[in-house]
């Protein structure tokens, strides 16, 4: 895990004059910091992580929407020239009933 700036260089402490219990509560609180330190950088990490799948999720969303509107483009596309096809059958239907009248 990457610490904040100078932690990662902060050694334990032996003073001296200090009592071993003095220096085991004080080398507690250097490992309690920097396991602080590093629960913080995870929620970081995953705080960045949950930004990112909301914006990929966004970006999906958008995508969907857009297909779903070509979609309806091609459709309507395919009905106006059915719809064409259709007259145009009709015409020639009309045109050679016409021509056997004749």
């Amino acid at each position: 895990h990457k610490l904040p700036a100078g932690l990662h260089h902060a050694p334990f402490i032996f003073p001296e004059g200090l009592s071993s219990i003095e220096t085991l509560l004080t080398n507690i609180q250097w490992v309690n910091l920097l396991v602080f330190a590093c629960v913080v950088s995870k929620q970081g990490l995953l705080r960045v992580a949950i930004e990112n799948a909301r914006a990929q999720e966004k970006q999906d969303q958008l995508e969907r929407t857009e297909l779903k509107m070509e979609l309806v483009r091609e459709r309507e596309l395919r009905e106006t020239l059915e719809r064409q096809l259709s007259m145009e059958q009709k015409n020639r239907g009309s045109r050679l009933v016409e021509t056997n009248v004749s």
